[in-house]
């Protein structure tokens, strides 16, 4: 009853309300983008910007985002995977499990501070302790802390993993459930 209800408004909003308002066309400018393009997208923005790819970092989950993961990993720079699939995972240097996407800003916020070798060392030694040492130390903004604390207050703390090759297997069947459980069976296992 409510999703067939929810599905309605939101074929409303799309078909009927968003055609009528000026955010259309900007809608209609969008091109979404997916494998290479992906990556080059962040190659286009970085030369605008002015840093390289050892200073970047990406965040990802499917076999659409692979390529620019790879890259920015390859590159010395942050390659996230959150509740990514084999795609993802395999070529991520972190993997992010959690039904809450606020970890993602900590750890880039320690990346941008600190460089990835601190993201490393955070989360090879990942809880609490770390986090709040960090804090104290001056390498993640209050604002982040606050954010991240008040999101994860109990038995959803994030689980995060600096991937290897010892222990990939694992951290794909890891992500892979928490991908199903946060996105549903039928989209969890989309590519």
């Amino acid at each position: 009853m409510y999703i067939i209800r929810s599905i309605r408004q939101m074929d409303s909003f799309f078909w009927d309300i968003l055609p009528s308002t000026g955010f259309c066309s900007v809608l209609e400018e969008i091109k979404p983008i997916g494998g290479i393009h992906k990556y080059e997208a962040v190659i286009s923005a970085l030369d605008k910007e002015g840093p390289d790819m050892k200073q970047s970092a990406t965040i990802g989950d499917s076999i659409t985002d692979w390529k620019m993961l790879d890259l920015t990993r390859d590159a010395g720079g942050l390659a996230l995977s959150f509740n990514g699939n084999e795609y993802a995972v395999s070529n991520c240097n972190v993997a992010v499990m959690s039904g809450n996407c606020m970890v993602t800003a900590l750890l880039v916020e320690v990346f941008e501070r600190d460089g990835l070798g601190a993201v490393e060392a955070l989360v090879s030694d990942w809880g609490w302790p770390s986090i709040k040492e960090l804090y104290q130390q001056g390498k993640v903004d209050i604002a982040i802390y606050n954010a991240f604390r008040h999101a994860f207050t109990g038995s959803d703390f994030p689980h995060v993993v600096w991937v290897t090759k010892d222990n990939l297997d694992e951290t794909v069947e890891i992500s892979k459930r928490y991908r199903r459980s946060v996105r549903g069976t039928q989209i969890g296992v989309l590519g």
